[in-house]
């Protein structure tokens, strides 16, 4: 799918707050937006709660998320998003 535009997140050991974040960008009235979040390597619970989200919110399909096996810094992530 097309999409105008992305919302591109970082990710690592969020747990404490990564639900609120989603929350607040699902909000987003905008039809057309990914949210693309890259997990780098969180050894906390983020990923899951971000898939149970992906599973239950009317908007799930249009989220994203790529769980990198280990942590490659904040910097590679960013390109690593602006790539996709």
């Amino acid at each position: 799918m097309h999409y105008d535009v992305t919302i591109g997140i970082p990710v690592y050991q969020a747990e404490d707050y990564i639900r609120k974040m989603m929350e607040s960008a699902l909000a987003q009235h905008y039809p057309s937006i990914e949210y693309l979040l890259i997990d780098d390597g969180s050894t906390d619970k983020s990923s899951d709660i971000i898939r149970e989200i992906k599973s239950t919110h009317p908007r799930g399909e249009d989220i994203h998320l790529i769980a990198r096996p280990q942590n490659m810094g904040v910097s590679q992530t960013r390109n690593q998003i602006i790539d996709e």
